[in-house]
């Protein structure tokens, strides 16, 4: 490849390779557009910039996730100097990068990725915008990941399914939230009211999204730690 025509239309077939499941090679000819258009266009070139977050995608796509963080960094500071910090492209860029981090289970790096991005969108678009929302979302997620409860209740409170899908289109939100607000009461000591979360979030994402980030067989054990734990919490009242 040598023209930047021939390059982008390299990058538009990469992407297309992601959606029929050929990821990999994806991965190997937008790694090759993306240093065409960078050589020939420059860094600054939107074109460029979309082409490296087409490769970003594809190595989200095929979870490798470290990979995809430093992409999605390198795609963050080239918006960065172009259309800005705040703007929403850089935002949801940094956003990206602090998921990928979390998970290739960096989970205090992109704690403190997803933290500053939230600080940036909060001040530039407001808490209820849908890619705040998304990021308080992932940021809560994150947190409870590494069982750290401070500051979660305030990240989940007024999440709204309709919302979360303008930022981020999901299936399962409304499972995906269940799990988040079980999580939290088990976390900080309420396992009575965890359980019933927990069974909403199994009933939901079972059958919504099987499949994705979190699995059905995590929740059921953690339905069975709070059935323990309020059993045992129970038996020492008595």
């Amino acid at each position: 490849m040598s023209s930047p025509r021939t390059c982008y239309t390299a990058a538009l077939l990469a992407s297309i390779l992601g959606y029929r499941n050929q990821e990999r090679e994806g991965i190997v000819m937008a790694k090759q557009a993306s240093a065409c258009l960078s050589k020939s266009l420059g860094p600054t070139n939107i074109r460029t910039i979309a082409t490296y977050q087409v490769l970003a995608d594809l190595q989200f796509q095929s979870r490798l996730y470290g990979d995809a963080a430093q992409t999605y960094d390198r795609v963050a500071a080239m918006f960065a100097g172009v259309v800005g910090p705040r703007a929403l492209r850089t935002i949801s860029a940094r956003e990206n990068a602090g998921v990928a981090r979390q998970y290739a289970g960096q989970t205090a790096q992109a704690d403190g990725s997803l933290t500053a991005a939230l600080a940036v969108a909060h001040a530039a678009l407001g808490w209820t915008h849908p890619t705040t929302e998304d990021l308080r979302f992932h940021l809560a997620d994150c947190r409870l990941d590494r069982r750290r409860t401070r500051g979660v209740g305030r990240l989940m409170t007024g999440l709204s399914v309709p919302v979360l899908n303008e930022g981020e289109i999901e299936s399962d939100w409304m499972g995906r939230l269940a799990y988040e607000q079980g999580r939290l009461a088990l976390y900080t000591g309420h396992a009575g009211r965890a359980v019933p979360l927990l069974r909403t979030a199994v009933q939901a994402i079972g059958t919504k999204d099987p499949d994705g980030p979190i699995r059905v067989a995590a929740i059921r054990n953690l339905i069975h730690t709070a059935m323990m734990t309020e059993t045992s919490a129970r038996t020492i009242r008595r």
